[in-house]
């Protein structure tokens, strides 16, 4: 899968890259929406302070990307355009559970290609 992660804070962009090495999956970090690369995600994650729905739309729309994940402090509300929320403090293994239930939902919804008999 490859991720990306909008955030400014150090401690998170610690505790996603350990958890992204571990899996395995390919990540790209920006502070600023208009420094990331037209790329296609699967995954795009954005730090609550990072946050701005209207960027995070057309960014999705660019990227192809039809699943977001919000970072933000316990207790606070998830934006209604994200799908799932991560509250922080977390551990690396609380990312991992969460990364491997948005990888099933994600590929449970991609258009399954037919093989020609």
């Amino acid at each position: 899968m490859r991720l990306l992660l909008l955030n400014n804070n150090p401690a998170v962009s610690r505790l996603i890259k350990l958890s992204v090495d571990k899996v395995g999956y390919e990540l790209d970090e920006f502070e600023e929406y208009a420094l990331v690369p037209l790329k296609s995600y699967d995954l795009i994650m954005v730090d609550n302070e990072c946050y701005d729905e209207d960027e995070l739309k057309t960014l999705c729309e660019h990227s192809g990307c039809g699943y977001t994940l919000y970072i933000c402090q316990r207790g606070a509300q998830k934006p209604d355009f994200t799908n799932v929320s991560l509250e922080k403090p977390f551990l690396p293994t609380d990312f991992i559970t969460l990364l491997d239930k948005v990888k099933n939902v994600i590929e449970s919804t991609k258009p399954h290609e037919t093989v020609p008999e």
